[in-house]
């Protein structure tokens, strides 16, 4: 029998910019923030070396476009991750859609859930998307970008903010659990 690493996630999504108030904004503002708020909910996804390791549960934005998965999500692994990624998503009745992918560090064998720190990390979605008036695309959905392409029709990001995570060994009867083949992994090379 094998002991089982387990890195351990606890993610939190907030955007870096003040959000205006409701009374700053304009009636068509307020109803479509509304919209993006009602409509659909986000969700993220943890993925190590190309495998799906967990799904947060689903959440809300908050009025200030903000989501809070706020737990720890615990993935077991026996070899050390070349690759720590979570990709977010947007999600209804009717849809599914990326909205943005995020790299992690492979964390130092001293970092422990005993005393591993939240990192900022900001991130913007490399995911471009045409409004869509009878979906909400994202939190940055209506913001035409920079970018401007050979068709008439106006482009859109999706989104950018930051993601307070942080990644850390387990720690099992005061021992780390650190897989045997971290000190010649590929993700340290």
């Amino acid at each position: 029998m094998f002991a089982r690493y387990e890195p351990e996630f606890l993610l939190e999504l907030v955007y870096s910019e003040p959000i205006s108030t409701d009374s700053e904004c304009s009636a068509r503002e307020r109803a479509r923030r509304h919209s993006v708020q009602n409509s659909s909910d986000i969700f993220a996804r943890i993925v190590i070396n190309g495998k799906i390791m967990a799904d947060t549960p689903k959440i809300q934005l908050t009025n200030e476009f903000e989501g809070h998965f706020g737990r720890i999500f615990p993935c077991y692994v026996v070899r050390t991750p070349e690759i720590i990624k979570i990709e977010f998503y947007e999600v209804s009745t009717r849809f599914r859609s990326s909205l943005a992918e995020v790299y992690l560090s492979i964390p130092e064998s001293t970092v422990t859930s005993e005393n591993y720190q939240l990192q900022s990390i900001e991130f913007s979605s490399n995911v471009l998307r045409q409004f869509n008036p009878n979906q909400t695309t994202a939190v940055g959905a209506g913001i035409p970008s920079p970018i401007q392409f050979a068709d008439s029709l106006s482009t859109y990001l999706n989104i950018e903010g930051v993601l307070n995570a942080g990644v850390a060994w387990g720690v099992q009867d005061d021992v780390v659990l650190v897989p045997p083949d971290y000190t010649t992994s590929k993700a340290f090379l």
